[in-house]
């Protein structure tokens, strides 16, 4: 078997009418790997990387804001955050080591004018409050 290597900054995946479904390459500021699947209106909906060294799975709205992120979502923080259909903060899941976890939920009417939290949920592993 002879191995063959290719160095490319990025591969496309094309259907048989010869359109760009996905996408497999180095993006943004840091080189980044991802993989960008494209629907048939060619839009971006699925992106799954790592950032700056932080993994994550992001479903993109039709207009590329992101509706829902799975992963690494600030520096040392896992969790999920989910966003209305304008991109617009709506809730997120958040744990972070040594730190209690917390799901808020967000108002999107004031969410574009600086956040306000409508429901905070916190736990650590011996108790729960709300």
């Amino acid at each position: 078997m002879v191995e063959k290597t290719v160095v490319a900054r990025e591969f496309l995946l094309k259907n048989p009418q010869g359109d760009t479904r996905g996408r497999l390459g180095f993006y943004g500021s840091d080189d980044s790997p991802r993989i960008r699947l494209i629907d048939s209106l060619s839009h971006e909906r699925v992106s799954i990387g790592i950032a700056n060294d932080h993994p994550g799975i992001g479903i993109l709205n039709p207009n590329a804001s992101t509706s829902f992120i799975i992963g690494c979502i600030f520096p040392n923080t896992t969790g999920v955050m989910i966003n209305d259909e304008r991109g617009v903060l709506g809730t997120t899941l958040l744990v972070r080591p040594g730190f209690p976890g917390n799901i808020n939920i967000y108002d999107p009417e004031v969410e574009e004018k600086g956040i306000e939290i409508l429901c905070n949920v916190c736990w650590t592993s011996s108790q729960s409050q709300q």
